[in-house]
């Protein structure tokens, strides 16, 4: 028997690797969601085979709506989406990929003048929204339908995980889509209106060709080292952040093959709430904001939890603004104070850097352990 072939990391597309899973290995976790909004209910496995189906499903409704009604002379049409933080991000931005149109991820915090800017400068026509965010969009959905733009409430993730088996061929090679838009993310806003951000296929693909790299001094690429430490990480972050949606979703879930446990949607995250999801979501890793983590090292329960993780990275800060939305998500750093105090008490931290506009710069970790808390 020839021996199998080695994978060529580096250029594979996304949604190669989710229909090949699929086929090979259907019943394989891609995430894990929350059962309900009690943490003590337990995470569930979404698997490939639910994703592939529900992404061919949904590829077929973006052809039959946006890319037709470009006229198919646009290339890659924007769909806007927002929502909760659940599985539906990941199906919309592999079914526009399928579709050959690109998907727009706007912040539910972001004013009316900054949605309406987006949709602008990216040409949107078409916005869905989960019906659970109905009143939160309406104050800007007028204006946007008012500019002809067309908006439309999507079912519920179930329905789109449970349709039928419908087969959508994608046909492009690597070098086809190298420069092809994967996702249109957008700047925090913070200095003025929110600049859209085209991630493409192939600046996400790096991180994939980050497993051919050799060790250096010691030191794993940090996927390789995730990928090798954890199976199953937490990681709460918002979805329409590059944080949740290219760590998690994207590098982990698909091309480490490591499934991410999703945060709870509908609930902030508190501490308290912290380190019930590190209890019963069957995580072995995390990644969470730096603020969070510093509330939690001062209590014996979150250094516990903490400390039962295989590795904790921090991503971000973020803040709460309801039960629903998160107000506020930008790139921090955890203090030095609390990263010593943590290390000192046998925990294992793994920080990366990163930006919205390149996802994963080359970060390493140790392979051997270290009183060290951050790490580059």
């Amino acid at each position: 028997m020839a021996p199998e072939e080695e994978p060529s990391y580096g250029r594979r597309l996304l949604v190669d690797i989710v229909d090949e899973t699929a086929a090979a290995e259907p019943s394989r976790p891609f995430v894990y969601a929350p059962r309900s909004s009690k943490p003590e209910d337990g995470w569930e496995p979404i698997t490939f085979r639910q994703v592939a189906n529900a992404v061919n499903h949904v590829a077929r409704l973006v052809a039959d709506t946006v890319k037709a009604d470009s006229g198919h002379h646009e290339p890659f049409p924007t769909l806007a989406y927002v929502g909760p933080s659940d599985i539906r991000y990941g199906v919309v931005m592999l079914a526009c990929i399928k579709a050959g149109c690109k998907a727009l991820f706007v912040s539910p915090r972001n004013s009316t003048e900054g949605q309406l800017s987006l949709f602008e400068r990216t040409g949107c026509a078409h916005l869905w929204y989960a019906a659970s965010f109905g009143s939160l969009v309406r104050p800007w959905l007028i204006k946007a339908t008012a500019a002809g733009i067309k908006a439309m409430a999507v079912p519920p993730a179930g329905e789109w995980l449970h349709s039928d088996p419908q087969p959508f061929p994608y046909g492009r090679t690597f070098e086809d889509a190298r420069w092809d838009p994967a996702v249109v993310l957008h700047t925090s806003g913070s200095t003025g209106i929110p600049k859209p951000v085209v991630v493409r296929q192939g600046s996400l693909a790096v991180a994939d060709a980050y497993r051919i790299l050799p060790d250096y001094q010691g030191c794993h690429v940090v996927y390789k080292y995730w990928a090798d430490k954890a199976t199953r990480m937490f990681i709460p972050m918002p979805l329409f952040h590059a944080a949740g949606l290219n760590a998690g979703l994207v590098i982990l879930a698909i091309y480490y093959r490591v499934p991410i446990a999703l945060g709870m949607p509908h609930l902030p995250l508190t501490p308290e709430l912290a380190v019930k999801c590190l209890s019963h979501s069957g995580t072995d890793a995390a990644m969470l904001p730096p603020s969070l983590i510093a509330e939690l090292s001062r209590s014996d329960e979150g250094v516990k939890a903490f400390r039962s993780l295989k590795f904790l990275s921090f991503g971000g800060e973020e803040f709460a603004l309801d039960g629903n939305v998160t107000d506020s998500f930008h790139v921090g750093s955890l203090s030095q104070t609390v990263g010593n105090a943590l290390v000192q008490q046998q925990v294992t931290l793994s920080n990366v850097i990163a930006s919205t506009e390149y996802p994963r710069p080359f970060s390493s970790a140790p392979t051997r352990a270290r009183q060290l808390t951050r790490t580059v």
